[in-house]
């Protein structure tokens, strides 16, 4: 059977799109914070903080046992992105005490490119000529950040292992979108967001 396209409720698209953008700031902060924190601490170490504050944040909800709905239907699925982002913070980690942040972010911006790319290449999605064209000047603007590395003038090592977590930021989003069961809120949840069904 052909796939059942649910129409999207603009209200829903810009509750998203808040969301995401909420989200975002909260990305650069945690970033900021870690770039200063791993000038004094080991990058693994970090990462471990990191995690175990994150653990402490969300054990109360945990464990106050209202919200089930988190509980994994794939588990398989949540093994196998959670096994792609272990690769992607730890190298992310490593190379962010070495570079400044502004690289750093730099380079992160080609996540979309790969996630573009394994779309097309894994997923079979067509994909139009203007993203290709984005995804183009995206990797440009990423090219004139390394330039000065590839010249020899700049931390070259750090740069192309903060490129190396890139595909695995990037299949932590594929996993999830070819997952055959629902990888987080089960239908009844709050704030479901509309998805195919097979």
């Amino acid at each position: 059977m052909n796939p059942i396209q649910a129409v999207p409720d603009p209200r829903q698209t810009l509750k998203a799109i808040a969301w995401a953008v909420i989200a975002g700031v909260c990305l650069v902060a945690m970033n900021a914070s870690m770039r200063v924190a791993l000038q004094t601490l080991d990058p693994l170490v970090g990462q471990f903080f990191r995690y175990g504050f994150g653990l402490l944040l969300a054990l109360p909800f945990m464990l106050s046992g209202r919200v089930s709905w988190l509980r994994p239907n794939n588990l398989a699925g949540h093994l196998q992105r959670g096994l792609a982002q272990t690769i992607a913070i730890t190298l992310f980690n490593l190379a962010l005490k070495h570079l400044p942040l502004a690289d750093a972010v730099a380079i992160m911006f080609t996540v979309p490119i790969f996630v573009l790319l394994g779309a097309a290449l894994f997923l079979r999605e067509r994909v139009a000529a203007n993203r290709w064209l984005a995804a183009g000047v995206g990797l440009a603007g990423v090219l004139i950040v390394l330039w000065p590395k590839l010249a020899g003038t700049g931390s070259l090592t750090w740069s192309l292992v903060m490129l190396g977590s890139v595909p695995f930021w990037a299949a932590t989003f594929l996993i999830t979108k070819t997952s055959p069961g629902p990888m987080a809120p089960k239908p009844s949840s709050p704030g479901r967001t509309c998805r195919s069904r097979r």
